[in-house]
């Protein structure tokens, strides 16, 4: 059964919350492997993978040059025990994060998300950047289709040692590149206007997920608190 995207939302918010409340190396592994396997089994390759990778290396890197350096046990140049540990445990916490709002985003349609925000009470700016966001992953995965046939038409053969500067280099500027008409779609379909309103076909809402969804958020807030 397909879930109704804002069922979707709150399953995101839970695991957010989860590892922000939990602040645990054993949840942000569990809840990074349950996010990638959903990601690559929804979009069924590892179009999915590039992209995560393409979104949380830069973070993690910019991570590890503010933090590593910085501790009282010097390991080698520029490198502290305590800040390897605290580079390493803010990275894999940005990863479970980005992780599951990835997976979250493959498995909701880009339309029944929007046509969802439009008839729920959420706030119109909120509407926005949760609409804007949503259609990331999709141009992503278009664009990185649309650079490796590039690759292949010029008979460039892509390996690990020019993978950066053949396919991800162009993906990530193309995705930034297309912002604005990310942007440009949902000021014409009026969702940045305030107002809730109503469509013509209504995303499918089962009495059962209306009352999943509080219930999903409340189950993340006892595992934090049983947790500590």
């Amino acid at each position: 059964m397909k879930l109704n995207p804002l069922t979707t939302l709150s399953i995101i918010a839970a695991a957010w919350i989860v590892v922000l409340g939990t602040d645990n190396p054993i949840v942000f592994a569990i809840v990074t492997i349950s996010a990638l396997s959903a990601g690559v089994a929804a979009t069924r390759g590892v179009s999915f993978l590039i992209t995560a990778l393409a979104i949380i290396a830069p973070v993690a890197a910019s991570i590890s040059i503010i933090h590593i350096p910085f501790g009282d046990t010097p390991l080698m140049p520029l490198v502290t025990a305590e800040g390897l540990a605290r580079a390493t445990h803010l990275s894999f916490r940005f990863t479970a994060i980005m992780a599951s709002m990835l997976a979250g985003v493959c498995l909701m349609s880009v339309p029944d998300l929007s046509k969802a925000l439009q008839a729920s009470r959420l706030n119109h700016k909120i509407s926005f950047i949760i609409g804007s966001c949503a259609q990331f992953l999709p141009q992503g995965h278009s664009i990185y289709r649309t650079v490796r046939l590039a690759n292949q038409i010029k008979g460039r053969k892509v390996t690990i040692i020019n993978a950066i500067t053949t396919v991800l280099i162009p993906t990530v500027i193309h995705v930034l590149n297309t912002a604005p008409e990310r942007t440009l779609a949902l000021e014409v379909a009026g969702i940045d206007q305030p107002g809730q309103r109503s469509v013509y076909r209504p995303v499918p809402d089962h009495r059962l997920e209306k009352l999943a969804r509080p219930l999903i958020l409340i189950l993340a807030c006892a595992v934090v608190w049983a947790w500590r």
